[in-house]
Parts: structure tokens; sequence; C-alpha cells
């Protein structure tokens, strides 16, 4: 593991602490050996299970709403305290050095990305409401009271991100999300470094049993927009450690059958050792990188920081161009086919292959992640391509409709995608088009073609921001209020290009080949194994219309056909069985399962795809069983819970449906299915019914949001083609 929808003032990949680039140890400011009988105090009250057969519920309050925030009292001294980051460098050189070219060191004010969205957030809503965003983005304007009022850009708290003693003082996180952590912010008892007791009183005060926990980066990488706010209904935004947890990565094997895969916390992917010789947190020399890469190329000009980055971006997911039709043939895998002329199609598949959580994943309503395609004659010259003119430099958004992106589309007020991030014009989800972990996605292109086409080249790009959002943050730059402290980001730079993955597979030398036989050449990501790519065409055209599931049989038959190894078969068996069980065809689902079972073992894939096609028909008796299975399994899994819940309640085991949900809730409080279910489990006369109901109703799909997205539909043409599971983008013909 190399390396939602919508909101995130949050920062993608990011876990931290800054202030202003370290370059050398200062000398401390205030003294370094503090009382040797210093008390610590007490940390902040930890959250409480609900009782048994109570209903558990969001956390939507506290000190510092709407953000979640929970703090002690906190004095001019404590803010000054967590400001200075020379403070911590002088015994922790490594770690603020890296900190000091992250995406946490730039989270706030100057941050021109996300000055432009905060400050008109704060302009329609007022300063008070934008705690929402400072909880996670600027915490200690947030704590000094600075953010309900219009911020300076002299104050040093407007460029001091998320500083070494704000995660080091977290002393408990709860799941809610929108900074649903407790902060500690009094004396963190800097040690006299010749004295063993004082810095054993220190690294216990600075490292919580939450520090090396997914929660504690869930607690900002998990936000939500709502009522309080000034929002009118509910929506999901930024859920990495939701996406995480329901994955293999997380140690949730429910999703497919596939090889072991190597389980890894948010820690073990973004803070990889580097070399710290001069920490004292240092052991055998190294560090963990506290840069926490991710995809944020372009903040920061540390080569070392830029390479980490790529290293991230690059390969993160894999591109195939994976079938292809002429008239009413489709050839699988694609360079089985000897040419194509007319009316063709081509199938392109994006896989999500090394991230733990959704890809692109943070604020996906503003990534810019999209596909290239060309289609090359003989020659080598082009006969049509799409999505190649997306790439261009400068900050003009580009006109190309061919483009397909992987990113997600929020709706404002009126039905129109809201482009530019502004959260408080977000009424409702539109579609998302982003890829969960081992998630593959299908993209097909059309067209009439007038020469033969030889070659079919894809290519996957990542920029971190839009283009709208990028002209957006160089106004911001170049107004008065432009916070060029330090090492400043370049709003007005045009964002920076990423090639993520390519493919590359020339089609057979001629027409005599025999059907199924892959003879053409393959290059990049389209070189490995036919069954394999075959595996992922099938799972992706399986996100079809229900009209349209059955054509993911043929490539899983081919697939079938091409598999040699038994775990192999057993995979592809396993798909056949979900696809099966999606169209309620259950005993030919049911065969297909326990036979990859018979070479597997019990394994939780094939429980849920038992689950889902027992469900499918309505046998939900059955169905919990298998659920069961998979939900034990697969502990931090919120899909899992969420289906043993919906199938208590419709077997009516409504005690048991309360407490599946109540145990999916831990996980995702503010889950608007599971909070459907437990509402519904609980009876009338019990004392705390109306208020799960209401929470429920206060988290359920917006109303308005199908003649929201039927609106979309008419006007717009990327919700015209791509809120369908499958979009069909037309090619450019040259």
């Amino acid at each position: 593991m190399k390396r939602l929808v919508l909101l995130g003032l949050v920062c993608l990949f990011a876990w931290s602490c800054r202030q202003e680039p370290v370059a050398a140890p200062a000398p401390p400011e205030t003294p370094a050996d503090p009382p040797a009988q210093a008390e610590t105090p007490e940390p902040p009250a930890v959250e409480v299970e609900p009782p048994e057969g109570h209903p558990r519920l969001p956390d939507d309050a506290g000190q510092y709403a709407p953000s979640l925030v929970r703090s002690d009292d906190v004095t001019a001294e404590d803010i000054e305290r967590m400001r200075n980051t020379t403070l911590c460098a002088t015994c922790h050189e490594g770690a603020a050095r890296t900190w000091a070219e992250s995406a946490h060191a730039r989270s706030s004010f100057d941050n021109p990305y996300y000055r432009a969205t905060v400050d008109a957030f704060r302009e329609a809503r007022g300063n008070q409401a934008s705690r929402f965003c400072a909880g996670c983005h600027d915490p200690l304007l947030l704590l000094s009271g600075a953010i309900d009022e219009p911020v300076s850009p002299r104050d040093p708290l407007a460029s001091a991100g998320i500083t070494c003693l704000v995660c080091h003082g977290i002393e408990n996180v709860r799941a809610d999300g929108n900074a649903s952590y407790d902060l500690r912010t009094t004396d963190p008892l800097f040690p006299d470094p010749g004295d063993e007791g004082s810095v054993a009183r220190h690294r216990r005060r600075m490292a919580s049993d939450s520090l090396r926990t997914a929660k504690l980066c869930g607690s900002c990488h998990r936000s939500f927009a709502g009522p309080a706010m000034g929002n009118p209904h509910h929506l999901l935004g930024i859920d990495d450690l939701g996406a995480w947890g329901t994955s293999a990565y997380g140690g949730s094997r429910g999703a497919i059958l596939e090889g072991e895969i190597e389980a890894r916390d948010c820690r073990g992917c973004h803070m990889k050792d580097v070399p710290a010789p001069r920490d004292m947190a240092a052991h055998d020399g190294m560090i963990a990188s506290h840069g926490v890469p991710g995809a944020h190329l372009g903040l920061s000009r540390d080569p070392a920081q830029r390479a980490a980055v790529q290293q991230m971006l690059v390969g993160a997911a894999t591109i195939d161009v994976a079938a292809a039709r002429t008239g009413s043939e489709w050839s699988y895998p694609a360079e089985t086919a000897s040419s194509l002329l007319g009316d063709v199609s081509v199938d392109v598949v994006v896989r999500n292959q090394h991230v733990g959580h959704r890809f692109p994943g943070g604020t996906r309503d503003i990534q810019d992640t999209f596909i290239e395609l060309v289609l090359l004659d003989a020659e080598g010259d082009v006969v049509a391509s799409a999505g190649d003119a997306h790439g261009g430099e400068g900050l003009a958004p580009p006109v190309d409709p061919t483009a397909f992106r992987l990113r997600a589309v929020v709706l404002d007020e009126d039905g129109s995608p809201e482009r530019r991030h502004f959260v408080h014009r977000f009424v409702a989800g539109g579609f998302d088009r982003t890829l969960g972990p081992r998630e593959s996605l299908v993209v097909r292109y059309t067209g009439e073609l007038p020469r033969a086409v030889r070659r079919v080249r894809a290519r996957l790009y990542h920029r971190r921001h839009d283009r709208e959002l990028a002209a957006l943050a160089c106004r911001a730059t170049r107004r008065d209020r432009g916070y060029q402290r330090g090492r400043a980001i370049d709003g007005c730079a045009p964002p920076e290009l990423t090639l993520v993955a390519e493919a590359e597979v020339s089609l057979r030398a001629d027409a005599t080949s025999g059907a199924g036989e892959a003879n053409g050449e393959t290059r990049g990501d389209s070189a490995r194994p036919a069954w394999e790519r075959l595996c992922d065409l099938g799972a992706a055209r399986m996100r079809s219309l229900q009209e349209q599931l059955d054509e993911a049989r043929p490539p899983l038959e081919a697939a079938l056909e091409l598999a040699t190894a038994p775990f192999e078969r057993a995979q592809v068996r396993s798909l056949l069985g979900r696809l099966a069980g999606k169209q309620g065809r259950t005993d030919e689902a049911l065969a297909h399962l326990d036979a990859a079972e018979a070479v597997t073992g019990r394994h939780p894939a094939i429980d849920r795809g038992r689950g889902d096609a027992l469900a499918q028909v309505w046998r939900f008796d059955e169905a919990t069983a298998a659920y069961a299975r998979v939900a034990e399994d697969s502990g931090t899994d919120t899909i899992a819970w969420r289906d043993l819940a919906r199938a208590h309640g419709s077997a009516a085991n409504n005690e048991d449906a309360l407490t599946a949900a109540t145990r999916g809730l831990a996980l995702a409080p503010h889950h608007g299915g599971l909070l459907r279910t437990q509402s519904l489990a609980i009876p009338p006369e019990h004392p705390r019914y109306r208020i799960a109901r209401e929470a429920f109703l206060d988290h359920r799909r917006h109303d308005q949001q199908p003649e929201l997205l039927r609106a979309c539909q008419e006007r717009d043409e990327e919700c015209r083609r791509d809120r369908a599971p499958i979009a069909v983008v037309p090619l450019r013909v040259h």
C-alpha cells in the first residue's frame, strides 16, 4: 500500500503537525526543565459506550461547535507554546524538518487554495461558522478565539498550521470526524535531556494511546456538513477513515477474494522512516517522516518531500485497455482484436491498486484525475482520441468534453455542480466516480473510425486541484491578504501534473488468429496476466445498472478459461457468484461460491457473496448467518455491520438489528443507513426512540436529491454522461 464528497476543508493525506521551516535547532525560549514534582493534568473525558439496547447517537455539539474539538481551559501561554515549533525542534530536528515541508504545515490561511474557499465560506456564513473548518485546518485560531473575528495576514496563528503540540497533545479521539479529538494544551513537560526521569515523563505526556492509531487521522480525515454549518441537510464529505476500514489494508477481507494483503494503518504508508541522526526520538538514526507525503505535489519545494509525494502517486492506480468491439463483436482482452474500424468501442479500466482509501482521496470534488486515450494507425498517426486536450498548462479551465475525470460532484440548490469547493453552496450529493480500495471502474469510449486502428494507448494523470480552484487560489494570492510569510505557496503556479499509470496494446497482426489468443503486444499495466485484467473488467461492469449486469459475464467467463492456478480460478468463480447473486440467480450464485470455498476455505468475501445473493431474494434469515461471519471477521468494516443490521431488521430480529447497528455506528456515527436501521429497530415506547428517529431523519438523503440530479442531467454534460455507472465517452475523430 504505497501509497468523501465533498468537503474537506481538510488536507488530503495529512496527519501531523508547522509553523515556519526549521533550518536548524534553536535555543529553547522557555525553560526546558519543568519542576521535578510537576503533576500531569487529568485528560479530557473519553467517550462512553451506550448501555445495552440503547441507540448510539452522533456527536454534533461541543465547546467549539460546529467543530467537535474538546479541550481543557486554554491560556495565551498555551497558544504561544503550541505555535512555537522551535521548542520542539531543539530535540527533534528530524521530525521538525520534515514536518516543515508537510501539508500540515501549510494547512491554514497561508495556503491560497484553502484560503480561497474558507474566505468564501466565512463571507457567506459568518466567522463563527468557520470553526467547522478551523478544528482541522486552524486549530490555534480556533482555540484562541481568533477564528471568530476577521483574521489578519499579520497574525502568526494564521500561518501556524497543525503544529507539533496539536497532534502530540491529543489524548483521545472519537469516530465522528470534524476534528473529533480531545486536546490537552497544558504544559508538555519539556525535559532536561540529561534527566531520564523528566524525559520519561515528557514521553508519556506526548505519546498518548491515540497517537499511533488510524482514528487519530480519521478525526480530521472524516468530515461532514449540515445544519450546524448552515447547510440545509447532512452531507458526508471526506471519509478516508471509513474507506480504509472497509479494505484489506484496514483488516477487512469482505470486499473481494484475492491474495493476502498486508494490513497497514495511515502511518504505515504516509509516515515511513527517514534519516534523522540529530533527533532524540530516532531509532538507529531513523524517524517516521512527519512530512506525511500524500498527493500535495506543489506545496513544497524540498526535493526529498517532492520525491516522496511522487512515489505515493506513481503506480497508485492501474489503467488497462481491457476490451474492444468492432460491430457487434467484443474481443477479450483488447489485443485479441485484429483491428478497429467503423463502429467501435473500447473499454478502459482503472483500478485503485495501492491506496488504502478512495483514489483520489480527501476532498474528492476538487480532484483533477483524468484519463487520456489515443488510438493510432499502423503509421503511428492519431485516428481518434479523448481527454488529450485536458492536460494543458496554465490556469484557464480547459474545454475538453471528452475528458473523463475521477472525482465527486456536489450539487447546489439549483442542481448545478459546485466545482469550486464552496461548501456553503453544497445542498446534495450528485455522484462519485472515485475508487475505493482495490475497486475498479470502466469507461467506454465509442466512435466511428474512418481508418483502421492498430494501437491503443491509455494514460491516467493526476492534478491535486482542478484549474477552476487554482484560478481562485491565484486571485487569493494577489489580494492584500496574501499571507506571504516564510516560504509561501505560489497560488498562481499551474497545478503540477503527474502521470500515475499508462498502458498500451497492439492489436493482432492478422485476422486469422483464433478467438481468445492474446497474441497482440501489451505494455505497461496491460502487460499484466490477461485473466487478472478480465477480472478487473468484470468487477467494474458489475457496478452497472441492473439491466446491463450481464455485460460482466463474458469477460469473467473468458477469465475463467485463462486462469490456471486453483486460487486464480477460485477468484473468478467468486466474482461469477457475486454476479449471479445480483441477478437473482441464487442457486447458480451459491454453486460458484461453494466451488471457490472448496479451494480457499472459509473467506469473508465468499460469505458476503452468499449474504448478498440470499438477501437479494429476501432469504434474510439465511443471509444473517453469512453476514455475521463477515462482520465478526472484519471488525472495522462499516459495510459489514450495515449489511448485517439490515438483514436482521428485514428478518424482524430487532434486538440483533440494534446490536449490529450500534456496532457499526461506533465506527461511523453519522452513517445514514445505520442510523435508519437503528431507528427502525427501537420500539416506539423506548425512552430514546424519538431522538434516534430524529438522528436518522437528520442524516437521510436529501428529499430533493432526485429532482436536483435530474436538473443537473438536463443541463450539464458531465452530469448527463458521468452519472451513469459506466460512462460512455464519444471519441474525437481526427
